[in-house]
């Protein structure tokens, strides 16, 4: 099955659509895939209303949702934070003992 491949979604600055969202074959995964959402609090691209509208549709969905929200960052913190986020993306991956990733 294609969700067995998946260990987990990162999302950076997201744009999360509700209809591939409600698809069956993205709401079965809902047990297996966890997801880490990172986002700037300043965001004017996708704004901050939009993301947690989606980061709550997902947890009723059934998914294991991190977040870590920047406060004052904009749509490019993965450029203004490199160090940050990729120390949060290890943290994440490793916590869920991502094989691949050691």
């Amino acid at each position: 099955k294609r969700g067995q491949l998946w260990r987990g979604a990162i999302a950076i600055s997201p744009v999360l659509e509700s209809e591939v969202m409600a698809k069956p074959g993205f709401l079965e995964q809902a047990d297996r895939i966890p997801i880490l959402i990172i986002h700037g609090e300043s965001d004017r691209r996708i704004p901050l209303g939009y993301v947690n509208e989606h980061e709550q549709e997902l947890r009723q969905a059934g998914f294991d949702v991190t977040t870590y929200y920047y406060p004052s960052k904009d749509h490019f913190l993965l450029f203004s934070q490199p160090g940050e986020v990729t120390d949060q993306i290890v943290a994440w991956l490793e916590a869920r003992n991502v094989p691949e990733y050691r």
